[in-house]
C-alpha cells in the first residue's frame, strides 16, 4: 500500500522537509505558505517553477522545511487526543 495526500505531505513536514504541494482543501488543513510551496491543481508549469526555486535557494528550503517541522507537531497523537478531549467536554451535557 502507498501513503497518498495529507499523509505524505505531513510525513515531509514531520522530517523537516521542504515541499510542493497543490492548493486543495484537503492540504490546505495542513500547509500554508510557510509551510510548502503551493501551486495550483493541474498546473505542471508551476508545480516546475516551485521545485526550481526550492532547488536553488537552500536558505529557503531550509526555513520552509523548519517551519513545516514546527506545525506538524500539531498533527501529532497527543495534540490530537487533547483536541478530542475538548470536543468531547464540549458536546457532553
Amino acid at each position: 500500500a502507498y501513503s497518498c495526500g495529507q499523509s505524505v505531505l505531513v510525513r515531509a513536514m514531520a522530517a523537516g522537509k521542504a515541499s510542493v504541494a497543490t492548493r486543495l482543501p484537503v492540504l490546505d488543513d495542513y500547509a500554508d505558505d510557510a509551510t510548502a510551496a503551493r501551486v495550483a491543481p493541474s498546473d505542471p508549469d508551476a508545480f516546475a517553477a516551485a521545485l526550481a526555486r526550492l532547488w536553488s535557494d537552500r536558505d529557503a528550503r531550509a526555513a520552509m522545511g523548519a517551519a513545516a517541522h514546527d506545525r506538524s507537531r500539531e498533527f501529532g497523537y497527543g495534540p490530537f487526543a487533547g483536541r478530542m478531549a475538548r470536543i468531547g467536554r464540549e458536546v457532553r451535557p
